[in-house]
């Protein structure tokens, strides 16, 4: 078991988002001293609630910079053309491995809010299309020397990749499922798969866990694979500097 610090910077009505982000980044720093293992945030775009981490990919290095031994999981990256291009996402993920000295993890996802989905123009009948090409293009990008992509949605000439991730063969790469196709989806492409616990339910979790490792087993992957079974089984905490005040 892991314990991950999880936070979407929630910011309360009359809190500015400066000095949340200050509370952040000594949250950070604690984790780190008392023991957690890693840190991750979800990529949230205009304030959908009092979210307000948009842009992991620049907190991120930012906090490496500042720790030792913690690793970092986006959880997750969006991976829509017209929000992040996956080969961006690729050279932004091999130097943030490199700056944290192998501590990066990547975490994709299709998006789940029209909110966003609408505000970036990305058609939903596309999104599940445009993730899976991305997964694969980001590998390819990883791996070959130089890489290459013809698809529908993405078209990249042979190129080269600068820099390279740290990390070998790459740094591990995981899908967030949130249904037992997800899951499946995630096991054939050989990817580790994000389920949330509370939210799906133990008997359901239970039956995707065997889902993914019977998927695994079964599937023949052209990538090396990172196999990583993560279950979010989160809980809200009340910090203050007296129990009573906590309570």
């Amino acid at each position: 078991m892991d314990f991950i610090l999880m936070t979407e910077g929630d910011t309360p009505p009359g809190l500015t988002h400066e000095h949340r982000y200050r509370e952040l980044i000594e949250e950070v720093l604690l984790a780190e001293r008392v023991g957690f293992d890693a840190f991750g945030s979800s990529e949230q775009h205009v304030a959908i609630g009092t979210a307000s981490i948009s842009a992991p990919e620049v907190l991120y290095p930012y906090l490496m910079a500042l720790t030792h031994r913690i690793r970092f999981i986006h959880l997750v990256t969006l991976l829509p053309t017209r929000i992040n291009h996956a080969l961006r996402v690729a050279e932004r993920i091999a130097t943030e491995d490199i700056l944290s000295h192998g501590r990066v993890e990547l975490g994709t996802g299709r998006g789940n809010t029209t909110l966003a989905l609408r505000a970036f123009e990305v058609d939903p009948t596309e999104n599940k299309a445009q993730w899976r090409e991305g997964i694969e293009l980001i590998r390819r990008a990883f791996l070959d020397d130089p890489f290459w992509y013809v698809g529908e949605h993405y078209k990249v000439p042979p190129r080269s990749l600068v820099p390279k991730p740290l990390q070998a063969p790459y740094p591990p790469i995981s899908a967030a499922a949130g249904s037992p196709s997800s899951v499946e989806t995630a096991a054939s492409l050989g990817i580790g798969a994000i389920m949330g616990g509370f939210f799906l339910g133990f008997d359901l979790i239970e039956n995707m866990l065997k889902l993914y490792d019977d998927t695994l087993a079964a599937t023949t992957h052209p990538y090396p694979i990172t196999p990583r079974k993560t279950v979010l089984i989160s809980g809200g905490m009340h910090c203050a500097e007296t129990t009573a005040l906590a309570r």
